[in-house]
């Protein structure tokens, strides 16, 4: 077991938001833990995402070929 040191207006909170949720406030920690571990980082699932050949290019160069497409 650990102990956490909060600050009073904060362990009020979450007494309360605790009693609110009929939980204890260990209950409480545990459940906001467990949802904010299984939300995927917005990197992680970037890195999932397929390559597009068509940004394998300079960003530059692609910008400037659009600009001069009419040309």
């Amino acid at each position: 077991m650990q102990t956490l040191k909060l600050n009073d207006d904060l362990a009020t909170q979450l007494q309360q938001t605790a009693a609110q949720a009929h939980l204890s406030a260990n209950d409480l920690i545990a459940k906001l833990l467990s949802q904010y571990n299984n939300n995927p980082l917005l990197t992680d699932v970037l890195k999932d995402l397929p390559t597009i050949e068509a940004f394998n290019n300079n960003p530059v160069k692609v910008q400037e070929a659009m600009r001069n497409e009419w040309d």
